[in-house]
């Protein structure tokens, strides 16, 4: 079976996909630049950085495990569970941090941080795999969310604080799926 059937994107229209990977790349962008703050609050200034690198491990490994499925002719890696997997996370991020049950454990945080990353980096290297003759148009999507996102972000947290923004980041990843 081929990557254009496993994955059910080549009857979607190119304008459906483009908007899933807008929100998705827009609502990874906001929830790293979140648990930022999250961090620094609740933990230390210094665990800022971990975020950084964790979002760009976490999407990188989900990258490579959708990659290394496919060289292998596995073709049962699904976008509804993976959509699943990211807001089943959201939400014991946003349980975890609103009851900070894990106040002098941060590496948990960490842990459990880097599960939507994984997931959203699954989603991104199927959609590029499906769809790779728009590649360009899936960048474009992709760079976009992330730009509008992130002063949406900021705009957010200034205006209605840190609780209403994870609570409407959690809304759009609802929206994405």
């Amino acid at each position: 079976m081929s990557a254009d059937k496993s994955y059910s994107l080549r009857g979607k229209p190119i304008s459906t996909i483009l908007m899933m990977l807008f929100l998705l790349s827009g609502s990874l962008f906001s929830l790293e630049f979140l648990l930022t703050r999250v961090f620094s609050y609740l933990l230390w200034y210094h665990y800022v950085f971990i975020v950084v690198s964790v979002a760009v491990m976490g999407m990188g490994i989900g990258a490579w495990w959708v990659q290394s499925r496919l060289g292998k002719g596995l073709d049962t890696v699904s976008m509804t569970s993976l959509i699943l997997v990211a807001i089943g996370a959201y939400a014991i991020i946003i349980t975890t941090l609103y009851f900070n049950v894990f106040d002098a454990m941060p590496g948990i945080y960490v842990m459990v941080g880097v599960i939507p990353f994984v997931a959203g980096g699954a989603i991104s290297s199927i959609v590029f795999s499906a769809r790779p003759e728009s590649a360009n148009a899936l960048y474009f999507a992709d760079l976009s969310g992330t730009a509008i996102f992130g002063a949406l972000t900021v705009f957010l947290l200034n205006q209605y604080g840190m609780t209403v923004s994870i609570l409407a980041l959690f809304a759009t990843l609802l929206a994405a799926g």
